[in-house]
């Protein structure tokens, strides 16, 4: 109810799953409510990478498909980027590596390593002049 009156000041954040051929049937933002989703849904981009529960790669990193998505972001005009490995909790390599490459486009976030849950990288708050 809280989030739901407070629509207004909220902002867009795409969402990045690893997760290769897997977990397509339920995207990120699927339960939101329809006015909520409306507001805060910045892009859902499934992408390759991911590891099974017994920390097995479901497929490797793609850094050149990653470049492509963050590139629709960044000129989507959406700064905050949400990052979520299946089973990232059993090796955080694939979230780490997609961190760097996010503040290498100028995006910013806050600091690598064992960030749970998924990595939020968020623009720096404006300056009040």
């Amino acid at each position: 109810y809280f989030i739901q009156s407070n629509l207004s000041g909220l902002e867009k954040v795409a969402s990045i799953r690893l997760c290769g051929i897997t977990s397509h049937s339920l995207p990120p933002f699927c339960e939101f409510p329809d006015d909520l989703k409306e507001q805060v849904a910045g892009g859902c981009y499934l992408v390759n990478g991911g590891f099974e529960y017994d920390g097995k790669v479901v497929t490797e990193l793609d850094t050149d498909e990653l470049i492509k998505v963050l590139n629709e972001i960044v000129l989507s005009g959406v700064k905050n980027v949400s990052v979520c490995g299946l089973f990232s909790p059993m090796n955080s390599v694939q979230e780490e590596a997609v961190g760097h490459i996010i503040k290498t486009m100028g995006l910013h976030g806050p600091p690598l390593g064992g960030a749970r849950p998924p990595l939020v990288f968020k623009r720096p708050p404006l300056e009040k002049s």
